[in-house]
């Protein structure tokens, strides 16, 4: 009996210990809320090679980034985010491989203008994946907008006709947009 009782202590015992209660749940906290948040833009977009103009409903999710500026040979950094701007250009875009055996490559924009509302010209110089890919309400219908592009490399030229292996661009292939234009009245809220 003794050891039974203490066979049933131990097995107790051991299944208090391997028991966990579930833990709380996760609380977001306002920042992290906002951080994920999209939001909805009026918006004006250029696509490159084309005179027409994509007006609509831009869903775009909300980022921050460190921008700078150049005035009277001082440098001026500051943090801004997208309720901040009034328009971005794409300057250039930078390729990486993608698939060798097909010889593609994808073009990401590395370089940007950014107007703000005060008018001021920022330079940005990494990827905003936020605006890679941008879906976009018109009174046309819903359309989808890249700022990407593929282009495939034949050892030569590029299928888009540039020459030799550059893999910075100035310029996109067709359907790709390059402005962003932000209609004020959507940012006071």
């Amino acid at each position: 009996m003794k050891k039974v009782f203490v066979f049933l202590f131990f097995f107790v015992s051991l299944l208090s210990y391997t028991i966990t209660l579930p833990k709380e749940p996760e609380v977001k906290t306002q920042l992290d809320v906002e951080e994920n948040e999209k939001y909805n833009f009026p918006v004006i977009i250029d696509v490159y090679l084309s005179s027409f103009k994509i007006k609509g409903n831009a869903d775009i999710k909300e980022f921050k980034i460190k921008v700078k500026t150049e005035k009277e040979g001082f440098v001026f950094y500051k943090d801004i985010t997208l309720k901040d701007i009034k328009e971005i250009w794409i300057t250039e875009w930078k390729g990486t491989l993608y698939d060798k055996e097909k010889g593609s490559y994808i073009f990401y924009p590395t370089k940007y203008k950014i107007v703000d509302y005060n008018n001021i010209v920022f330079e940005y110089k990494q990827n905003i994946k936020e605006i890679n890919k941008i879906k976009v309400n018109t009174t046309y219908g819903k359309t989808v907008l890249y700022s990407i592009f593929f282009d495939y490399y034949n050892g030569k030229k590029w299928d888009s006709g540039v020459e030799g292996l550059s893999l910075i661009r100035e310029n996109p292939i067709k359907r790709v947009f390059v402005k962003i234009v932000f209609e004020k009245e959507s940012k006071n809220e």
